[in-house]
């Protein structure tokens, strides 16, 4: 069902939107986060905190359907040629409206992190994301990677800490065709969470923050600590 629910964002990432306001910090979202796309009008983006980026998630979110499949995909994109580590905390906001039903909803899903595309061709996805789901008055936590390609695509799903409404990290570190996926509560002690092989990647990808939801009210992610190094092996002792 999460699969349904996520946002698709399939327009061409070559279309840009209009500059975005200046982080608390001084700089331009942009110069964090790289170039805004323009697929989805209805999200707004805002500074959080120094150099932090606000993706606000209103409650109809459309799913674009395309030949491979349906993805996540970036909001903001970054181009970043060969290995790399990227971390980034994730805090959710989800405030529902007073006289809103979500018994009428089977689930209550919020969910953001971090997607990428082939630079080369738009049809070849990774994304990795932190998932909060309410399901009757019990909120629970997972995480859910995604991999689409010409020939399909295949996911994997874990569950477990950081707890449902406290802040998330995480870690995806490539290596060639590897792509690793960690997740943590407090950016230091980490849990793996996926390692993957994407043999249809490039050698550079547009990457970025992603959002998406299936509440009755508006949701809110604020991506913080967002940095992107080169891989660099440590030598052999």
């Amino acid at each position: 069902m999460f699969r349904t629910l996520l946002v698709a964002l399939l327009v061409p990432v070559v279309a840009l939107a209009a500059p975005v306001p200046k982080a608390a910090g001084g700089k331009k979202l942009s110069e964090t986060f790289g170039e805004q796309v323009n697929p989805d009008s209805t999200c707004k983006y805002e500074p959080a905190g120094k150099d932090g980026l606000r993706i606000v998630v209103p409650t109809t979110h459309p799913i674009e359907e395309v030949d491979h499949g349906k993805t996540v995909r970036p909001h903001m994109i970054r181009k970043v040629e060969g290995d790399f580590v990227l971390t980034v905390r994730i805090q959710h906001t989800y405030k529902p409206e007073a006289g809103k039903a979500e018994a009428a909803k089977q689930k209550t899903m919020v969910a953001a992190g971090i997607g990428f595309i082939d630079a080369d061709d738009a049809r070849n996805t990774f994304s990795v994301c932190h998932m909060n789901t309410k399901s009757g008055d019990k909120w629970t936590t997972s995480q859910l990677m995604q991999i689409m390609h010409r020939g399909g695509g295949s996911g994997s799903g874990s569950g477990g800490q950081p707890a449902a409404g406290k802040p998330a990290y995480l870690r995806v570190t490539r290596k060639g065709e590897e792509v690793k996926s960690e997740f943590s509560g407090d950016g230091k002690k980490w849990q793996n969470f996926s390692t993957m092989k994407m043999n249809t990647l490039g050698p550079a990808v547009n990457i970025g923050p992603v959002a998406c939801q299936s509440t009755d009210a508006e949701y809110s992610a604020e991506f913080t600590e967002y940095d992107i190094k080169p891989l660099i092996e440590e030598p052999k002792k």
